[in-house]
């Protein structure tokens, strides 16, 4: 037996191990039987001990844990830390302002009337008459529509200028000049009227003059209009990028680059940020800071800017469908290449049928060849269709509520007044028809094929002709 120490732990090697009793033709330090381990001072500073020491289990599992968990960080938890503290909104500038492109009663300030792209007036339903109050030419037709602020229409025209008219008379305010045709609609905020042009600028021009306060310019083409909220403007630009400017200034304070052009205009709600991609994906932002909380890929083309009811995405695909998307759903690191991966074990019968991807709720069933964004209002969502109907469908269910039969393609997106919805066909006739059940009230066949979807401000429907001329209709 190894003389042993004042504790009872062994000095030497031994050749009977105290612990379990198997005996050795050598002495010893490690037990083949109970892996009882007799170290000293000496031992464990030799090579040979450490060498012997390596084959005890417990050390060959602190070694494989030593490699995978910085691994592990490094693959998994290093994005994510990334996106948490160093595109943070501690660390992402502030705006100088508080700059919003919330319209006021009765005014159109951006695409989709509001941030949440609604295309919804409060008030009392108009009795409209059809009676084309003034009408303007304004060059070769484009995509920009109308927006109306406190008794002014902007809107970019063909002719390589933005104009700002009388919204009761059609009279020229003022006009400024661009680079060429102006296909984005307006967004009005505070002082300022903001503009994207094909030449990859966005410009910010003084609502009562015209002239330039700033300039950003990006490297492709702007299509849509920006969206302001908090001081913050954003917009999407053909470079695959989506920007967020300081809206007083022009400061970039973030990008978000995506996988294909951002033709759509952003929605936000509650701090949230969604927009579409070329790359088949509608994106969900911080809006303060751009982190990404999700990429929903649809494998369609996605040629509409989103429409939100509080924070549930409503997202009409060039297919014809309607998409409803969760706005407070996250994804886990990886997700998606887990479930490409599933989605292949699945094919080979290796796996059950994969769950949907986060954030989706569902598709409306039986509602197709949708070919503008919806308008909504009262948990009702409105839209038409290329075969011409009107769809009233619930917002809180995969539901429709009623048809309406125009007889003609709707191409433009409905718009909402009070309880009445308008929808202009594409030969030019304005259809009211009640929100809640559907029914006729009117229609007016006015023969002003639209370009671009109608807008509604202050008592006048406001149409941009397929020959480049804005009508105001009483």
């Amino acid at each position: 037996m190894s003389p042993t120490t004042a504790s009872g732990g062994p000095q030497r090697p031994f050749t009977v191990c105290p612990q379990c009793g198997a005996s050795y033709t050598e002495p010893r330090r490690v037990c083949e039987r109970c892996r009882y381990w007799a170290p000293t001072a000496s031992w464990m500073a030799s090579a040979a001990a450490n060498k012997e020491r390596w084959r005890l289990p417990y050390v060959r599992f602190g070694f494989w844990w030593a490699l995978a968990l910085p691994l592990l960080f490094l693959g998994i938890l290093a994005p994510r830390a990334y996106f948490t503290v160093f595109n943070s909104r501690l660390l992402v500038g502030g705006p100088s302002s508080e700059l919003a492109s919330t319209p006021g009663p009765g005014d159109w300030t951006m695409e989709g009337r509001d941030l949440s792209h609604s295309r919804f007036v409060p008030g009392v339903a108009p009795s409209l008459q059809g009676k084309v109050l003034w009408k303007v030419a304004l060059g070769e037709p484009t995509g920009s529509a109308p927006t109306v602020a406190e008794g002014t229409v902007y809107i970019g025209g063909g002719d390589f200028k933005v104009y700002a008219l009388d919204a009761g008379t059609g009279a020229t305010r003022w006009t400024a000049p661009t680079t060429g045709p102006v296909h984005s609609q307006p967004a009005v905020a505070g002082d300022l009227v903001y503009v994207g042009l094909l030449d990859g600028r966005v410009l910010a021009l003084e609502r009562a003059t015209g002239a330039l306060r700033w300039q950003f310019q990006t490297a492709n083409p702007l299509y849509r209009s920006a969206s302001v909220q908090e001081g913050r403007v954003y917009f999407g630009s053909g470079d695959k990028t989506l920007y967020a400017l300081d809206a007083a200034t022009g400061r970039r304070l973030w990008r978000f680059p995506t996988g294909g052009w951002v033709r759509s205009t952003p929605a936000v709600s509650a701090g949230l940020l969604f927009f579409t991609s070329d790359d088949q994906s509608i994106y969900f932002l911080d809006a303060r800071s751009g982190r990404q909380s999700l990429r929903f890929r649809t494998g369609r083309a996605l040629g509409t800017s989103p429409t939100l009811v509080g924070t549930t995405v409503y997202q009409v695909a060039r297919d014809g469908r309607l998409l409803v998307l969760d706005g407070k759903a996250r994804e886990f690191p990886l997700e998606y290449q887990f479930r490409v991966a599933w989605a292949q074990m699945f094919v080979w019968g290796l796996a059950p049928l994969p769950t949907p991807y986060s954030g989706s709720k569902w598709t409306y069933a039986n509602v197709r060849d949708v070919e503008a964004p919806p308008a909504t209002a009262g948990g009702v969502l409105v839209v038409g269709t290329a075969k011409g109907q009107l769809y009233g469908l619930s917002t809180s269910a995969n539901e429709r509520r009623w048809e309406y039969q125009a007889g003609k393609p709707i191409r433009q997106a409905p718009l909402i007044v009070g309880d009445l919805v308008l929808a202009v066909d594409e030969e030019g006739t304005v259809h009211g028809v009640d929100l809640g059940t559907g029914a006729r009230r009117f229609s007016h066949r006015l023969g002003i094929p639209v370009a671009v979807a109608p807008v509604y401000a202050n008592g006048l429907l406001y149409l941009r002709g397929t020959d480049g001329t804005l009508s105001a209709i009483q």
